[in-house]
């Protein structure tokens, strides 16, 4: 299915290409127009990081139409269209950016996270696996594939994660709240009440008041059960 889909959209693909060139007049129209292309990019980035999202998505429409073959016009327009919450619009751009180049890890975390807004987890999982995959250092990657195992109640695949993501910030209260909240509802109740007082002596008030309202006082947060 996946080399079908392949087979027939790249052709698309190269006929719009090619059509991009021929409509330029010259060879110097075609610079032209790719130099254009990259001041719309540059105005959209600007735009974006000012929170002026559908100004935007405007200029990498125009990037985009100059050049249907950038996979930074497409992953912009998308990331435009995710701050718009117009998720369904920006996991196709992310896709269209993935034809282009399907092994890039960007692209690939951007998608995962509209197809997470989505609802669409099992796909979301795969992903940040292949993220994973490609860049085994990926924590924000790790971290979101947690979440959503957690939320389809794979809660020992959730507390892997978790744990991966602690291996290297082990001082991170809000994973550790997760992790807890994991290890409860899998029974393990020891070791999600251990999870629970660090991340309160880490600061993390919703863990302090979890606790509280589990009958642990303040003094017991540093002590045993």
């Amino acid at each position: 299915m996946k080399f079908g889909f392949l087979s027939f959209i790249l052709p698309v693909l190269m006929i719009a290409a090619m059509q991009h060139l021929l409509y330029a007049e010259t060879v110097e129209d075609f610079y032209a127009n790719l130099i254009r292309e990259e001041e719309y990019k540059e105005h959209a980035e600007r735009k974006l990081q000012d929170g002026r999202y559908l100004d935007a998505h405007k200029d990498y429409e125009k990037a985009v139409d100059l050049n249907p073959f950038d996979v930074t016009a497409f992953v912009g327009r998308g990331n435009a269209r995710y701050k718009l919450k117009n998720y369904r619009a920006a996991s196709r751009d992310y896709e269209k950016a993935l034809i282009l180049r399907p092994d890039d890890a960007n692209a690939l975390m951007l998608r995962g996270l509209a197809r997470y807004q989505l609802g669409y987890y099992p796909a979301a999982i795969f992903d940040f696996s292949r993220v994973l995959a490609l860049c085994p250092e990926k924590q924000d990657a790790c971290l979101m594939r947690g979440h959503t195992f957690f939320l389809l109640k794979e809660y020992n695949a959730a507390v892997k994660d978790y744990t991966r993501v602690l291996e290297l910030q082990p001082a991170n209260a809000k994973v550790l709240y997760n992790r807890a909240r994991a290890r409860w509802l899998l029974g393990e109740k020891a070791g999600s009440i251990a999870d629970y007082r660090q991340a309160a002596l880490l600061g993390l008030k919703i863990a302090a008041d979890w606790l509280k309202e589990q009958g642990y006082d303040h003094d017991q947060l540093k002590g045993g059960d």
